[in-house]
């Protein structure tokens, strides 16, 4: 059954934009090519795996009866030599992975007027921690690095990001538990708002309140308010900012999500941590067929984080004179 597509204004937006530019066709050209290599690869790595365990079955077999090698030593020869077949059919897969994936996301970020790199920035994880958004992590690893505009022009960047925590119950120092997998956004903006506003989910991230008050805004809307809990150095400022239609957008963003969307306003600038429980913008194994249908996901994914980008877009924009007057 083929999947409902997501019929958000900015979604289609972009698959006109893309549409007029053949970006569709010329990336299905590219998977289609990519596939062959995929398909190419993924025999010559079984072949690799077969032939390369029966030589290393054989070489411990022979040490073990005609060089009267002890057994321990026949099978250290067979984890060392399976180990071997693996990191090198691993290394050759994931070279043409990360290049499929480079392909993809340069071309369907570029003909959308956004900037892509595989590295990462992190300069904001400080901001993030400090407002509580992030769980408490030891590990870090960012990847999909993408900067552009919204809908009202104002910048953003974001990164995808996966999160890990020592179990410190466990024997074993390399022991991690994944506590985030997915989308960091920063919005920036001139906007005269100087408020400090925070929306957490009441079932998300567990931080103290960065404006240190038990104090909560009380808002009225039931939908909102049953998945969030709000936090701000201005409860007025946070009822201004906090409009009807933002806060339904807030829970569309949180249906969508499956996740833990944590966000942060502050000086006018805008945080949301996104946990969607997986990396987002990936290109599978070259075990499973790489069709059309990985362009569709990453495009998806990839207006979702626009959108997600431009929920305070409205009230970013710079006062207007009658607004600083009326204030």
């Amino acid at each position: 059954m083929e999947e409902e597509q997501p019929s958000s204004d900015v979604y289609t937006h972009y698959r006109e934009t893309l549409g007029d530019r053949q970006t569709p066709q010329a990336l299905k050209g590219a998977l289609a090519d990519l596939e062959q290599e995929r398909k190419a690869l993924y025999d010559r790595n079984k072949m690799l795996a077969k032939a390369g365990g029966l030589t290393v079955l054989v070489v411990a077999a022979l040490g073990v009866w005609y060089l009267n090698l002890e057994p321990q030593a026949g099978f250290v020869i067979l984890m060392i030599g399976g180990a071997a077949i693996f990191i090198l059919c691993f290394q050759k897969s994931n070279k043409l992975r990360v290049r499929a994936k480079k392909q993809l996301m340069e071309r369907l970020c570029g003909d959308l007027g956004l900037s892509y790199s595989q590295g990462s920035r992190t300069g904001k994880i400080p901001t993030y921690r400090k407002l509580g958004l992030l769980p408490n992590f030891d590990r870090s690893s960012f990847s999909d690095f993408i900067h552009g505009k919204t809908f009202a022009g104002h910048p953003f960047e974001l990164v995808d990001a996966e999160l890990k925590r020592r179990n410190k119950s466990s024997k074993k120092s390399n022991n991690y538990t994944t506590v985030f997998s997915g989308l960091l956004i920063h919005v920036a903006s001139d906007s005269a708002i100087e408020e400090q506003v925070l929306v957490k989910k009441r079932r998300g991230v567990k931080a103290l309140n960065p404006f240190q008050s038990e104090q909560k805004v009380v808002l009225e809307s039931d939908d909102f308010t049953d998945i969030y809990d709000v936090y701000a150095s201005d409860q007025v400022a946070a009822r201004r900012l906090l409009t009807p239609a933002i806060m339904e957008k807030c829970v569309e963003l949180d249906a969508k999500t499956g996740g833990t969307p944590q966000i942060g306003f502050v000086g006018g600038d805008v945080y949301l941590a996104i946990d969607r429980g997986m990396r987002s913008f990936e290109v599978p194994g070259i075990s499973q067929p790489w069709t059309e249908d990985i362009f569709e996901r990453a495009f998806s994914e990839l207006t979702f984080a626009i959108e997600a980008a431009g929920v305070f877009d409205h009230e970013l924009q710079p006062a207007s004179r009658d607004e600083q007057a009326s204030v």
